[in-house]
């Protein structure tokens, strides 16, 4: 199986006549990728997704599987999965999860060097930009909100989102069902841990260790740097819901992706990890 490195020293696409595949995760991630991030690709890369009928997230396992038996049958393959994919059961390193350069975690490659592991948890963390949710409020003529003013609002709710990102994590560790994505909606502070603590039947302090070590990532940061940092390890969708309740954004079910990943586009705030992986097909 060759590595980038290998098929970077000739020409990729003649390498395979079919072009190559980049697997994804869901039905979402494959709209983002190909309609609206990298729609200037498609006559070199192949974006496909392993949801089910459904549309619900095929996961980390479907993909691995979608990329070696595609190389198998000599069809150049890659995938992408989430970085939360580190937590499941078909993760052969957990502690992955937790390293916090970038270089040593890309280098680690649990799942192969075609499975390209995201920075941070999922894709709507690269939705999360300021500067995005900023334009996003203002065309929706909603209020004028700076980036900055952004952060502020997030600082505002941090605690909270630290809170459920570490529940999520407790609960794959110790097999316990997870809640949806708007669990504790319209709760905060003591009355949020309350809720988790009666879901988890454990008390708050059970999470202090996952906690302490999302907190790491944004140790004497502050600002926009200190969002980007714990922005890695911080459950992305559960982020999302949290911040439009807290601006008071409504959309049509699912709308807000789209939404934001144009203006992350538009504003050129496409994360350079991204863009450096599909250049590395191409």
């Amino acid at each position: 199986m060759p590595s980038f490195k290998e098929i970077e020293s000739g020409n990729i696409t003649s390498y395979y006549t079919g072009g190559i595949k980049v697997f994804l995760e869901s039905s979402d991630d494959l709209y983002i990728f190909q309609n609206i991030w990298f729609s200037d690709v498609l006559d070199k890369v192949r974006f496909e997704s392993v949801s089910d009928e459904d549309g619900a997230s095929g996961g980390c396992s479907k993909v691995v599987k979608a990329v070696d038996e595609s190389n198998q049958q000599d069809i150049s393959a890659f995938g992408v999965v989430d970085r939360d994919s580190l937590f499941s059961d078909q993760s052969p390193s957990k502690e992955v999860f937790w390293e916090k350069d970038d270089e040593e975690f890309r280098k680690a490659q649990p799942f192969g060097d075609r499975v390209h592991v995201l920075r941070r948890w999922e894709i709507e963390n690269y939705l999360l930009k300021p500067e995005a949710i900023s334009k996003i409020v203002s065309d929706l003529q909603l209020r004028e909100i700076s980036s900055d003013e952004v952060v502020v609002e997030i600082a505002s709710i941090e605690d909270d989102l630290v809170f459920l990102s570490a529940m999520v994590l407790h609960c794959v560790a110790n097999k316990k069902v997870t809640p949806s994505d708007k669990f504790g909606s319209g709760k905060e502070g003591v009355d949020l841990k309350e809720v988790i603590e009666r879901h988890l039947c454990v008390q708050s302090e059970s999470l202090d260790g996952e906690i302490e070590k999302i907190r790491s990532f944004a140790e004497s940061k502050l600002g926009h740097e200190r969002w980007d940092s714990l922005n890695r390890v911080l459950d992305g969708k559960r982020c999302l819901n949290r911040l439009k309740d807290l601006l008071n954004i409504s959309f049509k079910k699912n709308e807000e992706r789209g939404f934001l990943a144009t203006a992350v586009k538009n504003l050129g705030l496409i994360d350079s990890e991204l863009k450096e992986f599909i250049q590395r097909l191409h």
